[in-house]
């Protein structure tokens, strides 16, 4: 049951809102089904939610809930209601029917428009955070290192010190017996 502003990009989406305009809008002694109802009509459950009223919840432009939710009714279907009648109203015509699903495609059609539009941010986001993630692990590292490093320079000063006390003899005799090995 989420609600987004991309509701019409959940997969199979817009085939099980064609579906319970079909089902709503038909010539019916019913004008409100329950959940159940259609999903025997339909014979089966949505195929992009658990249940019919979760996509009832997510289109309200179609669709509305009874007073205690627990049936559904087209919403034009509801706006024509016969005077006098509170629990059936008139059913809709078939071209009202292709409108309404001509309606719900170009709705979908409409949010793949928007969101192919903010499509590029998702590469430029990601470049950014990996960025900022880069510094701060490059700053950490070196940071942690500073004291490594300290000691390092120590030892290397120590060991330049060390070399520069051996004479150049001492450096010719350790050649040489490397050359003889």
């Amino acid at each position: 049951m989420s609600k987004t502003k991309y509701s019409y990009l959940n997969e199979d989406r817009l085939a099980d809102v064609i579906r319970l305009i079909a089902v709503l809008g038909k010539q019916s002694k019913y004008s409100f089904r329950t959940n159940d109802g259609i999903t025997t009509e339909l014979n089966g459950i949505p195929k992009s939610a658990k249940t019919w009223k979760e996509i009832v919840e997510d289109h309200p432009e179609f669709f509305k809930f009874n007073k205690d939710k627990s049936a559904i009714v087209l919403l034009l279907r509801f706006l024509n209601k016969e005077d006098g009648s509170e629990d059936t109203y008139e059913p809709l015509t078939i071209d009202q029917t292709q409108k309404l699903i001509d309606q719900a495609i170009t709705l979908h059609d409409k949010q793949i428009a928007r969101y192919q539009r903010n499509n590029f941010k998702i590469p430029l986001w990601a470049a950014i955070i990996t960025a900022i993630v880069t510094i701060a692990v490059s700053y950490i590292t070196f940071s942690s290192n500073k004291s490594n490093n300290k000691e390092i320079l120590n030892k290397l000063d120590s060991l330049n010190k060390h070399v520069q006390k051996i004479d150049s003899k001492q450096i010719k005799n350790i050649i040489d017996t490397n050359k003889i090995k």
